[in-house]
């Protein structure tokens, strides 16, 4: 089976969120060999351009804070708020750092065992087209265009497209097109995972 997946998939597991698990058991799967696992190289590129975003956004929010912190402090009845806030201050940087490491371990794990479609200049093309005809950003539909280009490459394999991207990818040309390359979308990593386990068992 064929597992196609986009940049909230590499999120997911760099920010531990609600669906990890599912996420790190799929991955799981690819490292075994029961299963292919396939992302466009945009999506590696825009789950590292969020990590960093987020990084920025919380350095920047943790030089405001410490600012108000120390301002604050000068008033006797929070003299000791330095103190306090401490832990609240590290978790800001600290966070950020650990969750850019993950995304790393992520991303060569991939490396490793799945494949990272190229964007080509035909992948632009199909990209620049999705997004006019289908009303996507420039982000989903460069991911769209790589996914959709290659379910030609194996047209008899079953295939699946996870997402947590249900309100720009569920149109329903998309999933007819991607029907047609006998490919699934699902918006879940959890229904996602145990729709692989059961395809696969």
């Amino acid at each position: 089976m064929i597992v196609y997946a986009e940049a909230n998939f590499l999120l997911e597991l760099a920010y531990l969120q609600e669906e990890h698990e599912s996420c790190e058991e799929i991955l799981d799967l690819a490292e075994s060999g029961r299963i292919r696992l396939l992302l466009p190289a945009f999506a590696v590129i825009e789950a590292r351009m969020s990590v960093l975003r987020q990084v920025r956004q919380r350095a920047e929010f943790n030089g405001r804070l410490e600012q108000q912190i120390r301002e604050l402090a000068r008033s006797k009845p929070y003299a000791d708020l330095p103190a306090k806030s401490g832990d609240l201050v590290s978790a800001l940087i600290d966070s950020g750092e650990e969750e850019r490491r993950r995304l790393d371990g992520v991303v060569e794990r991939v490396h490793h065992v799945g494949q990272i479609l190229p964007t080509t200049e035909e992948i632009l093309d199909r990209a620049y087209t999705a997004e006019s005809e289908l009303r996507l950003s420039p982000q989903d539909a460069a991911v769209y265009a790589s996914v959709a280009d290659d379910l030609q490459q194996d047209p008899l394999s079953a295939k699946v497209f996870l997402n947590r991207n249900s309100k720009d990818f569920t149109s329903p040309r998309m999933e007819s097109e991607l029907a047609r390359g006998n490919c699934k979308l699902l918006t879940s990593f959890r229904a996602g995972r145990g729709f692989v386990v059961r395809s696969i068992s």
